[in-house]
């Protein structure tokens, strides 16, 4: 399979100021529609044919890599996810088809890039130490002290039922007040966040629990904002807010229902060297 293999389109007419490398070390080019320009270099489906865990890894973090030192460079871009690529018969029509992609969505990248203008992608995780977890959690619900006094004064095996109950009372607890945490963070940070998505919950780390995990646009005006309410944040019953960034916009792209050109199409090159259609 011939394609085209695309990192991220800009508004500059020609390449000049970009050192990376792409993938294998190929050199990059560019493909122009108008004022868009395009990061590519060519692509076969051999060069992706890898059951190697860590090289799809390697390759990972070139792509990112380039799209970094490109935003960098070229200032405001609309990145594109690792492996998407449009094919062709051959090299040539494959950079047509390019250009044709580009000029079927081009009011749509046009909005992208009035909307990612001079902003960066930042992550905000907010944390509780299970320690201040707990104390609130013995603080707000009376009723597990009570549980404890019922496990002292009882013998045999009503200790055993009463402890049963204090476990599913404690879990059901914990559960309450993160939730009630979580949505009280989201509406401490929501009035600094002009756009903005609510991540996945990750497990955090044995001993604190991730209560927020947003990933947000910010311009440079922002931040200062941000970073002030984080810091009021922290501190209180043990949170542990974390800022990091900037990036480039990855998660604001909004490229992924716009991959379908008239000619060829973009595929996602999957872990295991898979190619499937985005």
């Amino acid at each position: 399979m011939i394609g085209t293999y695309i990192f991220c389109l800009t508004k500059k007419e020609k390449i000049s100021g970009l050192k990376a490398r792409g993938l294998d070390g190929q050199s990059i080019t560019n493909v122009n529609y108008k004022e868009i320009m395009a990061l590519i270099h060519p692509y076969t489906s051999d060069s992706f044919q890898t059951e190697d865990t860590n090289k799809l890894i390697d390759w990972a973090m070139i792509h990112h890599k380039v799209v970094e030192e490109a935003w960098r460079v070229f200032g405001t871009l609309i990145p594109l996810r690792f492996g998407s690529i449009i094919h062709g018969e051959d090299e040539t029509e494959s950079m047509n088809n390019v250009k044709i992609w580009i000029k079927d969505i081009y009011e749509h990248i046009q909005e992208r890039f009035k909307d990612l203008k001079d902003k960066a992608e930042y992550g905000i995780q907010i944390f509780w130490p299970n320690d201040g977890l707990m104390k609130k959690v013995f603080q707000n619900n009376a009723h597990i002290k009570d549980m404890e006094r019922k496990i002292s004064a009882a013998s045999g095996q009503t200790v055993y039922m009463y402890k049963d109950k204090q476990k599913g009372l404690l879990q059901r607890c914990i559960a309450k007040e993160i939730v009630q945490a979580s949505r009280f963070l989201l509406d401490r940070v929501r009035p600094y966040l002009n756009d903005f998505q609510i991540e996945q919950i990750t497990g955090g780390e044995a001993d604190r629990r991730m209560l927020l995990n947003i990933s947000c646009l910010l311009s440079d005006d922002q931040i200062g904002d941000i970073k002030q309410a984080l810091k009021e944040i922290e501190g209180e019953d043990g949170y542990i807010p974390h800022l990091s960034g900037p990036w480039p916009p990855y998660s604001f792209a909004r490229l992924d229902d716009k991959l379908y050109p008239s000619k060829g199409r973009i595929f996602q090159v999957q872990p295991g060297g898979k190619v499937r259609c985005a």
